[in-house]
């Protein structure tokens, strides 16, 4: 049950405030209940404690641009390439991002 994962991550962080796995397992649960904005909170902190890892830049973008904030989603996508050239998801999500700014005036 997700919510009960949330609920369960939610309150192992009150001990382990800094526990990156953490932070992916309930971010991604987040994006997956469409709760975007409360995502975003623990993904960017995630991004704070891994800003070395490709996979915290690309699940930030991934919220990030499910938010409609695409511009930061693209950046996002960006450093996941920086961090990892080629990687596939990333590459997907930034095609994606750019084709949506089109119209948005996002002219990357």
């Amino acid at each position: 049950n997700l919510d009960a994962a949330i609920a369960l991550w939610t309150a192992e962080l009150q001990d382990e405030p800094d526990n990156a796995q953490l932070r992916v397992d309930l971010g991604t649960a987040l994006v997956q209940q469409r709760r975007y904005a409360e995502a975003i909170i623990h993904l960017r902190r995630l991004v704070e404690l891994a800003p070395n890892a490709p996979e915290a830049h690309n699940a930030l973008g991934v919220a990030l641009a499910k938010h409609g904030q695409l511009n930061e989603a693209a950046v996002q996508f960006e450093q996941t390439l920086a961090l990892s050239p080629g990687q596939p998801d990333a590459t997907r999500n930034l095609h994606w991002v750019r084709a949506q700014g089109q119209d948005q005036d996002l002219g990357r």
